[in-house]
């Protein structure tokens, strides 16, 4: 599909200095480098979306919006975790809607994407508060105990429980996802250093000071152990932690999914991981936070036993 005849205009590798914004240059070259061609900021009835999406064929495959999060104001009172949250998916509802007049005269059956960068402090959105902006309202399920008190628990009642806040009408359907954008060094997780800091590194439930020595230990040894190995441990790319939408027009493509991205989908009633990127490069095991942290403590009471605490 060939847009205002301007396919090709921007054939050669553009570089970072092409680009507004860092968060638009790794998505860019995260695409690139999957072999996809990419043009920055094509006319699309007098808007410019930030990157346009091509295969090999000259076939128009997505478009995307890539958006930085800054700093957001918190309301004043005890920073629990439920004031901290409302900001940022506000904050995720803002951009939405500024991508949507950017994204408005992109064909009919083109994917859309918005990913979100950071250029602050701002707190970066998990999987499940991207969910709850792209359905607009938010809403949640509270546990209710045998003593008749009510408690929020984030990490179980946050977990696919999110409900859309009018009914169940879907509130935006022209994003067939939305993605959190971080970075990873790609040497890291294949070598195997990745693995190693996530399943030897010191728990926080140690005292301070031991926390700190077993660190510095541990790092002095990799160093050696990798540093040897002649990798690249400088350069980092861009990682996508991407929120399939379920009311979407249009479905996010697999093949627009890197390899080393997190994928979310929602699926019979809950939000679920699809995709553990750096899982499956053996970066560690896909288990739940909950087994790591029980394998953390059993690891940390055979050191109390062993008198090697601090």
């Amino acid at each position: 599909m060939k847009i205002n005849g301007r396919v090709g205009a921007h054939r050669r590798r553009m570089k970072r200095e092409d680009f507004k914004s860092s968060s638009e240059w790794l998505v860019y070259d995260r695409l690139t480098a999957m072999g996809f061609r990419v043009e920055y900021e094509e006319d699309f009835g007098g808007k410019h979306p930030d990157l346009s999406v091509y295969d090999s064929g000259d076939n128009l495959r997505a478009v995307i919006e890539v958006e930085d999060l800054t700093s957001y104001p918190v309301p004043e009172g005890p920073p629990t975790g439920f004031a901290q949250a409302i900001p940022t998916v506000d904050a995720v509802r803002e951009k939405i809607n500024c991508s949507q007049k950017q994204l408005r005269h992109v064909p009919e059956g083109i994917p859309r994407m918005l990913v979100l960068g950071s250029s602050g402090s701002m707190h970066m959105p998990d999987a499940h508060e991207i969910l709850d902006a792209m359905w607009g309202k938010s809403g949640m399920t509270l546990s209710v105990y045998d003593d008749g008190s009510t408690r929020f628990t984030p990490s179980r009642d946050r977990s696919g429980r999110m409900r859309p806040g009018s009914g169940d009408r879907a509130q935006n359907t022209s994003f067939s996802a939305i993605a959190r954008l971080t970075t990873v060094n790609r040497d890291s997780v294949v070598s195997g250093l990745e693995r190693e800091i996530h399943e030897r590194g010191p728990h926080y439930k140690t005292d301070w000071d031991t926390y700190i020595r077993e660190q510095q230990e541990l790092l002095a040894e990799l160093d050696v152990k990798y540093g040897a190995m002649g990798l690249d441990f400088e350069s980092h790319e861009g990682r996508l932690k991407i929120v399939r939408n379920p009311d979407a027009k249009v479905a996010w493509p697999d093949d627009l999914v890197g390899d080393l991205d997190d994928l979310w989908e929602w699926d019979a009633g809950s939000l679920k991981q699809v995709q553990d990127g750096l899982g499956q490069h053996g970066a560690w095991d896909s288990i739940t936070h909950e087994e790591w942290l029980r394998r953390q403590d059993e690891r940390i009471s055979a050191k109390a036993e062993a008198g090697e605490l601090g």
